[in-house]
């Protein structure tokens, strides 16, 4: 009896320690993580290697708790469960023949996100409620970080645009700041509702204070998509609170010609007042649909594969801007991997099949019934209005790519997983009569299988994880000594922490440039191919161009500043750089004409830089002029 009560005292301790490092995660994660850094994505490698660290012990919980008492986990699924499992067999089975090489951030993320959605998804007394709470207050973190880091307490010429709290954009804040302010108007409205939930007055007035503040800021961000996504989330909410839509349905058929009418109205002049107040913001994103639909076009039922937009988007750009190079789209034309709308990335990267798959979770989670259980208390209306929130801003930004919206992300998706209709069987028990379907294993046995390999490879991962974030680090620093012009003395560290982080596309393209620097013209050219297979720009082709102009190879230094010209039209360096190429060669004409045609180029950004660039290419397109009378 006394080693029962030993045993259940310890599961006890276990699982309060578990739930309080949970909820620090939770806060922690939300929050402006790890105070300034020198680069954005230094910032994502830090959160994501804590989170890395931070699930491992998570793991280690999960294994202990299927060892003591197999039963405490109880084995249920939901059609989300079953959508997001086959996607994921999907993706894999697709990419599995590609030989692409391990993203080892992407790797670790994405383990610390299974088990983050498996602690949320199963374990018991998990009440979903107080993590609701965590969301306002973190905006307000991020607010107060900005105005401290950012705005420098209000300085002249600061102001609350200038804030992005953690995320060093202003519009991915704003995106994530929609979803706080439309989640925290959800509680709100669940605190008055007959729900058997009555929280303390004070609560309500603190979440409404929150909410002007946050409000006030959302503003300032003037990020369109997350103005966008606010508006849809918050009529979910008001419409689920005051039943807007089941009034609607009673009005005579009059009134309802009157309110549509109103209503497409109402919603054009919006789209269109969004459009203008950024214009070039918008036509540049419709620039990249358009060549994204070339990609689509090519591989429109599998996709290009996994970092498949971000691997082959700037060829496709380079081919259009080959074709239309003096075109007013093309003038808005940059170095970018980002598609701004998940839904087209996923059906460009993993093919309509992909498409249809994600569609039907969107459309499950917003149509199956809610179970009737004590927790739930309207909490599935909150989140399935975040979650729309989510949804609208993804279709203009890039949410995906950011780590702290995946973890809201896998939290919507675990939560709603576990109050909405689960599949119709009552367990996976294989000794179940009374199931319709009976696993053909021993539950227990595979639960702790699964479970050891999920230990294990966390493990391995919040190891490894280590090592990336200290060779990432010794990387930043020496940035500082490349960016001062010591090129050789970075050699040493580029190439110690070359075989940790060989994957990474930032890492890769400053390393070539360095050894251009240095005089290490082959080793710089293996590199920034290397670069280009994950992620190729117009900045990796000049230094391309650079190397093989100084090992004479002209013709491939040539074709490399002209794919760089097609990739982003605009530019003047690739041209620049052909132009004194060919004047070494004794090339003059060509020389002479191709100046000509960087004299009577578009400029869209001036620049003391590109004002002198302009004005050599004038004195050569002079001389060339000259010498051919």
């Amino acid at each position: 009896m006394e080693v029962l009560i030993k045993k259940f005292q310890l599961k006890s301790l276990a699982e309060i320690l578990i739930h309080i490092w949970v909820m620090l995660m939770f806060v922690s994660l939300l929050s402006p993580f790890g105070g300034k850094n020198q680069l954005s994505f230094s910032h994502q490698y830090e959160i994501i290697v804590f989170a890395t660290i931070g699930t491992s012990f998570i793991s280690v919980y999960f294994f202990l708790i299927n060892v003591l008492d197999p039963g405490r986990i109880k084995i249920r699924f939901s059609y989300i469960d079953f959508i997001l499992l086959a996607f994921f067999c999907y993706v894999i089975i697709r990419n599995l023949f590609l030989l692409c090489e391990i993203d080892y951030i992407a790797l670790y993320g994405n383990l610390s996100l299974l088990i983050f959605y498996l602690f949320f998804r199963y374990c018991q007394n998990v009440n979903s409620w107080y993590n609701l709470l965590v969301f306002p207050v973190v905006g307000i973190f991020h607010v107060f970080y900005g105005i401290i880091n950012q705005t420098n307490l209000f300085s002249p010429g600061y102001g609350l645009s200038d804030i992005t709290g953690g995320f060093n954009n202003t519009g991915i804040f704003g995106g994530f700041l929609s979803i706080i302010v439309v989640t925290s108007l959800g509680v709100l409205f669940q605190s008055q509702n007959q729900n058997g939930r009555v929280n303390p007055l004070y609560l309500k007035y603190l979440i409404i204070l929150g909410l002007i503040f946050l409000s006030i800021q959302l503003l300032s961000t003037n990020s369109r998509a997350a103005w966008l996504s606010s508006i849809c989330g918050i009529i979910y909410l008001f419409n689920k609170q005051y039943n807007l839509y089941g009034r609607f349905r009673h009005l005579s058929k009059c009134r309802t010609a009157v309110v549509l009418i109103i209503l497409v109205i109402g919603v054009f002049l919006l789209l269109l007042k969004l459009y203008y107040f950024k214009k070039d913001s918008a036509d540049g994103r419709f620039l990249i649909w358009k060549v994204s639909t070339r990609m689509l076009a090519d591989e429109p039922f599998f996709g290009h594969g996994i970092n498949g937009f971000a691997a082959n988007y700037m060829y496709y750009q380079a081919a259009f801007g080959t074709e239309k190079p003096d075109s007013n789209e093309m003038k808005l034309a940059v170095d970018n991997h980002l598609m701004f709308n998940e839904f087209f990335r996923i059906t460009v990267e993993e093919g309509i099949i992909g498409l249809l798959i994600v569609s039907l979770l969107v459309i499950i989670i917003f149509r199956s019934k809610e179970k009737r259980d004590h927790e739930n208390n309207g909490i599935t209306d909150v989140l399935r209005a975040s979650f729309l929130s989510f949804l609208i801003f993804s279709l203009f930004s890039y949410p995906l790519k950011i780590f702290q919206f995946q973890f809201v992300l896998v939290f919507m998706l675990a939560v709603l997983s576990k109050h909405l209709k689960q599949f119709p069987f009552d367990s996976f028990e294989h000794n179940n009569r009374n199931s319709l379907w009976r696993f053909p294993f021993n539950i227990n046995q595979t639960r702790i299988f699964f479970f050891s390999l999920l230990l294990v490879l966390s493990s391995y991962c919040s190891v490894h994880s280590l090592k990336y974030l200290n060779a990432n680090r010794q990387w930043g620093t020496t940035l500082d000594q490349f960016s001062e012009n010591n090129y050789s003395k970075s050699m040493s560290v580029f190439q110690s922490v070359y075989p940790v982080l060989k994957n990474n596309s930032l890492f890769l393209s400053t390393y070539g440039k360095a050894l251009n620097s240095a005089g290490y013209y082959n080793e710089a050219i293996r590199i920034i191919h290397q670069a280009n297979y994950f992620l190729p720009n117009s900045s990796n082709y000049i230094e391309l161009g650079k190397s093989f102009e100084h090992l004479n190879e002209y013709s491939l230094a040539e074709d490399s500043w002209n794919m760089a010209s097609a990739m982003v039209p605009n530019r003047f360096t690739p041209k620049y750089l052909l132009v004194k190429m060919l004047l070494r060669k004794g090339d003059t004409n060509e020389a002479g004409d191709i100046a000509t045609e960087l004299v009577n180029k578009n400029v869209k950004i001036w620049s003391p830089e590109l004002q002198a660039i302009l004005d050599e290419m004038k004195q050569i397109k002079n001389t060339n002029v000259n010498s051919n009378h």
